[in-house]
């Protein structure tokens, strides 16, 4: 926005009043109503597009992936195949449970379930299994179930990572495996093992990986958008000044970035289209062109963020733009 001081047109970084004899920046506009402010919130651009973001908090940042839910109730997060197996006995994937039964009248037999992939625990902190043993209650020790962390596929339950590992039966419970040394790709395995002749038999029914504050682990989207619906700005009629002004967040190996396009036509434009113009923070919409015509003429705002860490995402927390007339101003704020 301009204003002409000694003769000549300066450029306005921001609106400004004085206050007690000291000028400040105005972060808002507000109204006497009733006798009570109250802060204005400019004109309602509604949902409009959005592409692989997602309001948290009041904060527009990337989607998240929930990567961490490797099996619930029935439903596979990842693929859940046979792997180590000795003698005889038998897995069933049921309704909400897969289940783990080993017998053999002889030395011992194995069954074991799991994951077709190695999965990514770099930034896990546990993981968990909630499962339980029906078997008899004698001879214990003959009676074993474990749930492995290893990055062997098709090992029988002596080889692991990281595993818990339990002698006869238990009741439903759940019980987790501290990974937060561990880094990169590891298979969760299910192992149901029967000794000398006795019968071994394993349910579970959800595995899942979780963060430090018990987060189920997830990543964010590597890129996403936001299109607002325009604001039509013939209230203004003549252009004489703007100013777009917006907060953002952006750590290390990300990007966020906001653009302004102004059209005749109601046709939402495509995020790729070429009339999109990037904005910088406390200045003048370079879209605004002063003494312009306003009339007929329709404001859309877009924002695009991308992360090259899955771990985080940049985020947008409060924005506003307005463009002054020789009509109506109109603006509008987010936050």
């Amino acid at each position: 926005m301009k204003v002409k001081i000694a003769g000549a047109w300066k450029e306005i970084l921001g609106i400004w009043c004085k206050v007690s004899g000291v000028w400040k920046p105005v972060s808002g506009i507000w109204n006497k109503v009733s006798g009570v402010f109250r802060e204005e919130t400019g004109a309602d651009l509604g949902t409009g597009t959005l592409s692989d973001v997602e309001v948290v908090d009041n904060q527009l940042g990337l989607s998240k992936i929930v990567i961490g839910d490797y099996y619930n109730e029935g439903v596979e997060g990842v693929l859940w195949v046979t792997g180590y197996t000795y003698q005889s006995g038998e897995i069933v994937k049921g309704a909400n449970h897969i289940y783990l039964r080993a017998y053999y009248d002889g030395k011992y037999s194995e069954r074991t379930a799991v994951t077709d992939v190695a999965v990514d625990l770099t930034n896990a902190y546990k993981v968990k299994i909630d499962w339980y043993n029906d078997s008899s209650d004698s001879y214990r020790s003959k009676r074993r179930s474990a749930f492995v962390v290893s990055t062997e596929k098709m090992s029988s339950l002596a080889t692991y990572d990281a595993r818990i590992h339990r002698e006869g039966p238990f009741s439903r419970r759940v019980d987790e495996i501290d990974v937060s040394g561990l880094t990169g790709n590891y298979y969760l395995r299910v192992h149901s093992r029967g000794e000398d002749g006795y019968v071994n038999r394993v349910y579970f029914y959800k595995v899942w990986a979780e963060d430090a504050v018990g987060n189920i682990l997830y990543e964010y989207k590597p890129s996403g958008y936001r299109i607002w619906q325009p604001l039509d700005l013939s209230a203004a009629i003549t252009a004489t000044g703007s100013l777009i002004k917006f907060s953002k967040i952006t750590p290390t190996g990300t990007t966020l970035k906001v653009y302004a396009l102004l059209t005749d036509s109601d046709s939402v434009p495509a995020h790729d289209d070429s009339g999109w113009e990037e904005q910088t923070d406390g200045t003048a919409l370079t879209v605004v062109t002063e003494d312009a015509d306003m009339v007929g003429k329709l404001l859309y705002l877009k924002v695009e963020m991308s992360t090259t860490d899955p771990s985080v995402t940049p985020s947008l927390s409060r924005w506003y733009a307005l463009v002054l007339g020789n009509g109506t101003t109109q603006w509008i704020k987010v936050s």
